[in-house]
């Protein structure tokens, strides 16, 4: 059964951001992984350096590969992230999303921002001052 806290709205942007992020990059990486690899290494081939397109293609597919397997790592931690954004008391992963939006996809600020507003707001203010006056 789903928990409360995790029908919040910063939540389900989180869920909407991360399904957006995986069908675009996963999309993009793979359509250059079964196609484009060889097209943007085709466009600079030369009937002098025929010995090198092999390599060439082959170099740029292991690039991509890396690129996508970073990917997945940064998806696996923002799913973490999403399922325990709203968690009282936690400012760990709504800052995870943060930081993964400033060195990826900025989309991921606005679950971010919104958790750490969600948790601050779940922490009772205790005044040092008795209410005695």
């Amino acid at each position: 059964m789903i928990e409360e806290h995790n029908k919040t709205g910063a939540t389900v942007a989180g869920w909407i951001v991360w399904w957006l992020h995986n069908v675009g990059v996963v999309s993009i990486l793979l359509f250059l992984v079964f196609g484009g690899a060889g097209f943007a290494v085709t466009s600079m081939h030369d009937a002098s350096v025929d010995a090198n397109y092999g390599a060439a293609v082959a170099v740029v597919t292991v690039f991509i590969a890396i690129v996508l397997a970073i990917e997945v790592a940064i998806q696996v931690l923002c799913f973490f992230a999403i399922k325990k954004l709203t968690t009282p008391a936690n400012y760990v992963w709504p800052i995870v999303l943060i930081v993964v939006a400033f060195f990826g996809n900025a989309l991921y600020f606005i679950p971010g921002i919104w958790g750490l507003v969600i948790n601050s707001g779940n922490h009772e203010i205790k005044s040092s001052v008795s209410g005695d006056d």
